[in-house]
């Protein structure tokens, strides 16, 4: 029998290295066997061979009637797994009748099921299919024969995208959809468990019944709606709930809004549902439709929401989904946070609710007057980063206070974190922060502070506006502070002279020309052998401030051309040499030397040269 060996990856997702799951793997191997079979693994590598297609073409190498005699061999789950092989049988003319004989008389509703999916296969008999989705068979029946159509649907499964037409699937009769919900009833569930394609170690029940009708939205949403309704009527265990809501809402609302629009009202209703698990799974998942202004309900659903946030076991849940939608309702809750220690929920709110940043900034500005708790303070920092300036201007007293008392602070990891984050909240202000009393805090913290600190007040004393050349002269003090060691493995007594050294040299070629009264320190750094971790970055900020290119090709060459260079630094030097142009001439040799098994480097060197030579011709 010849077996589509793509039908099985494109029903796995194209994904399936290994069995579905043990029991797949421990039955396949049976049928295998018992078939007088081996499977040999093709020539592919692994990463690429679809070992489950090819031991499900291996099994399915012989003859049709030997398959099919199977069917009635004594181990029922060499009974189950054979007729999942007969799944993906070729157009095989004496497989159809076989099977319709069979599954009118097959006991067992997992096979049952296979073969139903067998049958699916064979257009000619999706007629029959469709007739025995309607209510009055057995519940196995109408799942089998709907999940064998919606197997057969055109399209790979599990693949999803928002281009695909709302009414895609309209056609689908109701009976089709509502029997793919039988997956709910015990029986069928069981019987699941036991096909590869629904084998719990594979996939969860919904996501691999769903896989077939993410392509025809149209009717994944009537799917999801059904099963919604049923978790409304208590017809199914609330514990469904938080599946089936998210469904709605990743896979209807987010592809298909106008689509997920139609199941806003069932969501809603399950926002004041008895079961407090069902209102927790709706509540955690109503935000798209909080947020659709397309949506004429919105308000109504956040009413709605708003109405549990006197339930002490969703108000964090419905505080979430208010500040999302950009209620106000949220600011009582959000300031009631701020009263108490800094806690996750908080910290994931913060940076949120900028839009009522005016509202909220006299709570935050008392909690930054009472530095108790500088982690706190740092997490508070964190939230309010993204909020508008404007608002933010009015707490420059507050932090220009925390400024002034990290001065004479005892260094510390948590002191030097927050102390960077008030920084960077005073340069988001810009030039209208730039009062005498934070310059001289900023000043004084990019003078005296431990050498790794200064970065961040230098940054922030840039973005207040501060003079080109005093900025030059804080940035050419880091670099004469460095602790240069001669003795030293790298020329520095800690990573952080390193790291510093790097910051300081970067923001002075970014300073360009203005910054030249910096270039005697930077000669005096090139020159020096204990600096030279730091050496390419010297170099590039003496090209970028005096254009000095016989100094910059040769210390931008000690990178490239050792072997010992990391990638990283490797690739920034060439990149920099390409930048150069034609001042980048004496490095041709070398580039045009650099070959062999380090490939990258080799078309990153092709690449500069190229450049190079262009700019000496004046292209």
């Amino acid at each position: 029998m010849d077996v589509d060996w793509q039908a099985v990856v494109l029903d796995f997702n194209s994904s399936l290295l290994t069995e579905p799951g043990g029991r797949c793997d421990r039955v396949m191997n049976a049928l295998t066997e018992d078939l007088g079979l081996t499977y040999t693994p093709s020539d592919e590598p692994d990463w690429a061979r679809e070992e489950w297609a090819e031991r499900v073409v291996t099994a399915g190498s012989p003859d049709t009637d030997v398959l099919l005699a199977r069917l009635d061999h004594a181990d029922l789950e060499i009974r189950r797994m054979t007729a999942f092989v007969l799944c993906y049988a070729t157009q095989d003319g004496r497989l159809p009748a076989a099977l319709r004989a069979r599954v009118g008389t097959e006991p067992d509703p997992a096979t049952r099921i296979a073969l139903l999916v067998a049958l699916g296969r064979f257009p000619g008999h999706r007629p029959f299919l469709t007739g025995c989705t309607a209510p009055g068979f057995p519940a196995a029946v109408r799942f089998g024969a709907a999940f064998s159509l919606a197997m057969a649907l055109p399209g790979p499964r599990y693949k999803q995208t928002g281009e695909i037409a709302d009414e895609t699937g309209a056609d689908l009769s109701d009976d089709l959809v509502d029997a793919l919900t039988l997956f709910l009833d015990p029986e069928v569930a069981a019987a699941l468990s036991l096909l590869p394609w629904t084998d719990p170690e594979w996939d969860d029940l919904p996501s691999s019944v769903g896989a077939s009708l993410w392509q025809v939205p149209h009717a994944a949403s009537r799917w999801i709606a059904r099963l919604l309704a049923l978790v409304k009527a208590g017809e199914c265990d609330a514990g469904w709930a938080h599946t089936f809501c998210s469904m709605a809402s990743e896979r209807i609302h987010r592809h298909n809004p106008r689509l997920g629009r139609r199941l806003g009202p069932v969501l809603g209703d399950l926002l004041t549902h008895a079961h407090p698990d069902v209102r927790e799974a709706a509540l955690r998942h109503i935000g798209r439709w909080l947020r659709d202004a397309e949506d004429p309900e919105s308000t109504r659903y956040a009413d709605l929401v708003a109405a549990t946030l006197e339930d002490p076991r969703l108000t964090p849940l419905a505080l979430e989904a208010l500040v999302d939608g950009g209620d106000e309702r949220c600011v009582p809750g959000v300031l009631r946070l701020l009263t108490r220690p800094v806690d996750a929920e908080t910290s994931a709110l913060l940076p949120r609710v900028g839009r009522f940043a005016e509202t909220l900034m006299p709570a935050v500005r008392a909690r930054l007057a009472d530095p108790a708790d500088l982690a706190e303070i740092g997490a508070i920092l964190d939230g309010i980063l993204p909020w508008p300036s404007g608002p933010k201007a009015c707490a420059l007293p507050e932090f220009t206070a925390l400024l002034t008392g990290f001065g004479g602070e005892r260094p510390n990891n948590v002191r030097r974190s927050v102390t960077g984050k008030v920084c960077e909240a005073v340069g988001h202000l810009g030039p209208r922060a730039a009062g005498p009393e934070t310059v001289a805090a900023l000043r004084a913290l990019a003078a005296g502070a431990p050498l790794t600190w200064r970065l961040a007040p230098i940054d922030a004393l840039t973005r207040l506006g501060h003079p080109v050349e005093e900025t030059t002269a804080l940035l050419t003090a880091v670099l004469g502070d460095l602790p240069l060691a001669a003795g030293g493995p790298d020329g520095f007594t800690h990573a952080g002279g390193t790291w510093a050294g790097t910051q300081a040299c970067r923001r002075l070629g970014g300073l360009g020309p203005a910054a030249h009264k910096a270039e005697p320190v930077l000669r005096a750094l090139l020159d020096d052998g204990r600096a030279a971790p730091i050496r390419d970055e010297v170099a590039w900020a003496l090209w970028l401030i005096a254009g000095d290119a016989r100094a910059t090709v040769p210390a931008l060459l000690e990178g490239v051309g050792e072997e010992a260079s990391t990638r990283n630094r490797c690739q920034t030097a060439i990149r920099r040499l390409r930048e150069m142009g034609a001042a980048a001439e004496a490095a041709l040799p070398v580039l045009d030397a650099l070959a062999g098994d380090r490939y990258e480097v080799n078309r990153w060197a092709k690449s500069a040269a190229h450049h190079i030579r262009r700019s000496l011709d004046g292209g």
